[in-house]
């Protein structure tokens, strides 16, 4: 896993329980970058790249997603023996949250606090669920994602440097299109 330690500053003398930060669903580090300097004056902190994100190693998953779950649980116990860690206070956002939760039912000893942002969770199949009122993208992207063993960021990544002029033109258009709507609302009823 791909980590940025930021070591506590010189000058401080007492040391504060280190920070070990997990981002959300289809983020990376990049996503706590405002936050750390406020932290790290009198502690380590560490921002992991979860496996599968942002440029950490892409994995394969078998199974149902307790097993995945599992395996991620797994795979950060085994980066904190790595980094010899032995108590932290474990930071999660959305889908970091959901590991930190499950990590922290399974190593309750590890964790010194556990810090909850925007967490989500994984409901059980059920076996008569079907989706209603999704439009075609989505339910092409679902069945294209299970085709692929991929995720739906997947495409960004097979494309190379191409995925970020995609998501800037994506963004351009959209944006075009709001202010559009939004001026012809404006002009029609003022």
């Amino acid at each position: 896993m791909r980590t940025l330690c930021f070591q506590a500053s010189k000058y401080h003398t007492h040391m504060r329980m280190p920070l070990v930060m997990l981002h959300g669903l289809g983020g990376g580090i990049p996503s706590f970058h405002k936050n750390f300097k406020g932290l790290y004056e009198d502690r380590e902190v560490y921002a992991i790249d979860l496996p599968g994100f942002s440029l950490s190693s892409r994995l394969q998953f078998a199974g149902d997603a307790k097993d995945c779950t599992t395996l991620y649980v797994e795979m950060l116990d085994k980066w904190r023996r790595r980094m010899k860690l032995d108590r932290f206070i474990l930071l999660g956002h959305s889908f970091g949250g959901y590991i930190a939760s499950n990590y922290t039912m399974q190593y309750p000893s590890r964790v010194h606090h556990l810090v909850l942002l925007d967490p989500w969770g994984i409901m059980p199949k059920q076996e008569d669920q079907v989706v209603k009122g999704s439009v075609l993208w989505q339910k092409c992207a679902m069945e294209l994602s299970a085709l692929t063993r991929s995720n739906p960021f997947g495409l960004l990544r097979s494309v190379g440097p191409l995925g970020k002029i995609m998501i800037l033109a994506v963004v351009s258009l959209v944006s075009f299109i709001i202010i559009f709507i939004f001026c012809s609302f404006y002009f029609y009823f003022f």
